[in-house]
């Protein structure tokens, strides 16, 4: 074998050994896309709508804002991943690829008795009971008990 050819493939070795500590040293990082979508209603101020692309285990907050006469229902689609997916502002880890909907609707969430009382200011809107209302409920001593309302109850 001829000193040059012996050089070429000392070369290609030392070239081939320099690439694999290099990436041994720097792996390639893994990014993931997020895709994000709302309903009609609202929209995610945070990060965003459309398609962002992350670094793997990034941690990215999601912050949904429903518009007037609507209210945030919850995250849909792939949250696996996301913290809380009945909270407005919540965080979702980027293990993987995900595509997600902030889904909004129409209408007030019934929490309370005060919730309930003020059903009589806008009687064409549309409602939600989120709980059982009882004597325990926030409200109830001074809307619904026996003693109420100059003791006629509710």
């Amino acid at each position: 074998m001829s000193k040059k050819k012996l050089a070429g493939i000392i070369g290609a070795c030392i070239t081939a050994i320099i690439v694999i500590v290099a990436i041994a040293t720097h792996p390639p990082t893994s990014r993931y896309d997020l895709i994000i979508v709302s309903t009609a209603g609202g929209s995610v101020i945070t990060p965003g709508e459309g398609i962002f692309a992350y670094e793997a285990d990034a941690v990215v907050a999601l912050v949904a804002q429903p518009d007037g006469g609507y209210r945030f229902v919850n995250w849909t689609g792939e949250v696996s991943s996301i913290a809380d997916v009945n909270a407005t502002q919540t965080s979702i880890n980027m293990d993987d690829s995900y595509s997600i909907t902030a889904d909004f609707a129409r209408g007030q969430l019934i929490r309370n008795w005060y919730d309930l009382d003020a059903i009589r200011d806008n009687l064409g809107a549309s409602y939600r009971l989120m709980n059982d209302l009882d004597s325990t409920t926030a409200g109830y001593m001074e809307l619904a008990s026996e003693t109420a309302n100059a003791g006629r109850g509710w």
